[in-house]
């Protein structure tokens, strides 16, 4: 078995092996509800081990897409703090600029 990687060019690989990997996705109602897989990898002689796409994530994210755009909606209409108030278990800020000046998420604080 063989699988594509995010390398440029785009490459085949064959499969390395699975990696359990887990994404924050929307609440279901008060619940809060997570994405578990097993992904795949890939081992390329020139960039080592590397995790195939999701279609539900960006690369590097622990969000899905859904996720992402329901917060950034949020974003947009609501005002957002420059730091999470004292107390609160967050790594950094709600959302940053990234190169083409637009707003990008970052991190969501955790409740």
């Amino acid at each position: 078995m063989s699988v594509v990687t995010d390398t440029r060019p785009l490459q085949r690989h064959p499969a390395h092996d699975f990696a359990e990997k887990t994404w924050r996705h929307l609440n279901f109602f008060q619940h809060h509800c997570y994405l578990h897989a097993r992904v795949s990898r890939t081992k390329c002689p020139e960039h080592g081990v590397r995790r195939i796409k999701v279609p539900w994530a960006r690369p590097g994210s622990d969000l899905t897409l859904l996720f992402e755009q329901s917060a950034m909606s949020l974003v947009k209409e609501m005002p957002v703090l420059a730091s999470p108030p004292p107390g609160a278990k967050a790594k950094g800020g709600v959302c940053r600029k990234n190169p083409n000046n637009s707003m990008e998420l970052s991190e969501i604080p955790a409740s």
